[in-house]
C-alpha cells in the first residue's frame, strides 16, 4: 500500500499493549510516521507536541472514551479526523455517543489488510473533502 512522499502522521490510542503495538508495527511498515499513546491523557500530550493528521483510537478506554478524545482535540485546535476501533457491537458504540453511520470504524479483531485500507480511506477522504473546498 502506497503512502505519499510525505507520510501522515498517525496518532495510535488503545490501551491494550499488544493491539497498540500491532497497529503501530503495521502503519509503520506501511510507510506511515507512528505515534502510540496507552491513555487519552498520553494522545493529549503527544498531540500538543507533534502534528498529527489521523487518529486511531479506541471507542472504549479507562478515563476517557474515543469519540471524547476526539473532541477534546477539536477543543484544543487540533481536530484531525479518526478511525475508531472496537470490539463492541454497534449498539454499545452508539450508547457511547458514537454515530456509527457517519463514523469510520473497523471492529476487533481485524484483518491487516483491511485495517490498512480504512487507514487510507480515512485519510483519501480528508484529500478528497480539501480539494472540494479548493476554488477552481
Amino acid at each position: 500500500m502506497a503512502v505519499a512522499e510525505t507520510a501522515p502522521a498517525v496518532l495510535v490510542v488503545e490501551d491494550e499493549p499488544a493491539l497498540r503495538e500491532l497497529e503501530k508495527l503495521l502503519l509503520e511498515e506501511a510507510g506511515y510516521n507512528v505515534f502510540g499513546a496507552a491513555t487519552p491523557a498520553d494522545a493529549l500530550a503527544l498531540a500538543a507536541e507533534n502534528v498529527i493528521d489521523m487518529l486511531v483510537v479506541d471507542v472504549v478506554m479507562p478515563g476517557m472514551s474515543g469519540p471524547q478524545l476526539v473532541e477534546e482535540l477539536a477543543a484544543r485546535g487540533s481536530a484531525v479526523p479518526a478511525l475508531f476501533v472496537s470490539g463492541y457491537g454497534v449498539d454499545e458504540i452508539a450508547s457511547r455517543g458514537l454515530a456509527v453511520a457517519k463514523t469510520a470504524l473497523i471492529s476487533k479483531p481485524f484483518h491487516p489488510d483491511l485495517f490498512l485500507r480504512r487507514v487510507r480511506e480515512v485519510l483519501d477522504g480528508v484529500a478528497e473533502a480539501l480539494r472540494a473546498d479548493r476554488p477552481a
